[in-house]
């Protein structure tokens, strides 16, 4: 599962949090539906730049593999014959189809609903690697048992920006640029939450999107 946080916008000091879980295979139908009105934080720019409006990209990531320490496997090259394993509908999957030589070698991509269950699989021995964004994989690899690493060599590039419905918040660029720096800087005003939504609606929730 992946967390929303719905942010209170008046003001960005008053705003408070909270975490529920949504699957982040649906995003696209909340989005379409209003339940959300934006996506964020480990959202891929990158690749998706004409499906949604789009603020500004603020991080590069990296996709990467991540496997057991005992496994022998050290590069991308040694997955040949072997099961990997990615989250439904994410940016993994469409690093590794894009990715022709890597994908033709698998055994197979397999996608599941959530990178814990993906961490159970491996741990079991189901799977052989996990594909993830680098962000995602330093996490579960510190909240799991076991002794896992990060491949040197990533799968792909890309960078994260907070995604709007497309034809919709065509401010998301202008509410970039008069979010409070407190000369810290557009990326810490970004993960402070306050890009806020312009107009009359302007306490509306934003929410948070995290993976």
């Amino acid at each position: 599962m992946t967390l929303r946080w719905p942010r209170s916008c008046a003001p960005a000091s008053a705003g408070t949090s909270k975490p529920f879980p949504i699957v982040w295979d649906s995003k696209d139908a909340e989005l379409a539906a209003g339940t959300i009105n934006c996506i964020w934080n480990g959202f891929t720019y990158t690749g998706r730049e004409n499906d949604y409006t789009w603020s500004d990209p603020y991080v590069d990531n990296s996709i990467v593999m991540v496997v057991k320490a005992d496994s022998g496997i050290s590069s991308l090259a040694d997955l040949a014959g072997k099961s990997v394993m990615a989250q439904a509908a994410s940016s993994a999957v469409d690093a590794i189809n894009a990715n022709e030589s890597l994908k033709s070698s698998l055994k197979e991509a397999v996608e599941l609903a959530d990178y814990n269950t993906g961490f159970m699989e491996l741990k079991q021995g189901s799977v052989d690697a996990i594909a993830a964004d680098l962000g995602v994989a330093k996490f579960q690899i510190a909240s799991n048992e076991g002794d896992y690493v990060i491949l040197d060599e990533p799968i792909s590039t890309e960078q994260y920006a907070i995604g709007f419905l497309k034809g919709q918040h065509r401010a998301a660029r202008r509410r970039e640029r008069r979010a409070p720096q407190n000369g810290r800087g557009r990326h810490d005003a970004l993960h402070r939450g306050e890009v806020r939504r312009s107009g009359p609606c302007d306490r509306q929730p934003l929410p948070r999107q995290v993976t």
